[in-house]
């Protein structure tokens, strides 16, 4: 079985930068940014400030923010710390780490 490429989310100014495996940048937007993943991939973010929602089944997931919220549909072992926000998870398949201030 084949691992999933990861892919991280990085503050960028006011907007969000979405790296590729490689480093590439996919999307970045002023106020969002969407993008598709296959199906199990592992997912990094961190933002001082930011609202994170994923849909879809997730591997890994580590979202660290200082101010927002956090909604994950489901994710194999979701590691989520925000320290001013709500955290959801719909579903875990592992353990979960999560963390809100």
């Amino acid at each position: 079985m084949s691992r999933s490429p990861a892919s991280r989310l990085r503050q960028a100014g006011r907007g969000v930068a979405t790296l590729g495996p490689t480093g590439t940048v996919w999307h970045v937007f002023a106020d969002s940014s969407k993008g598709e993943l296959p199906a199990g991939s592992n997912l990094t973010g961190s933002a001082g400030s930011a609202d994170f929602r994923t849909v879809g089944r997730l591997g890994t997931v580590r979202i660290r923010i200082g101010l927002g919220t956090i909604e994950v549909e489901h994710a194999d072992t979701p590691h989520l710390k925000s320290g001013a926000g709500d955290i959801t998870v719909d579903h875990a398949t592992g353990a979960a780490e999560l963390t809100a201030g």
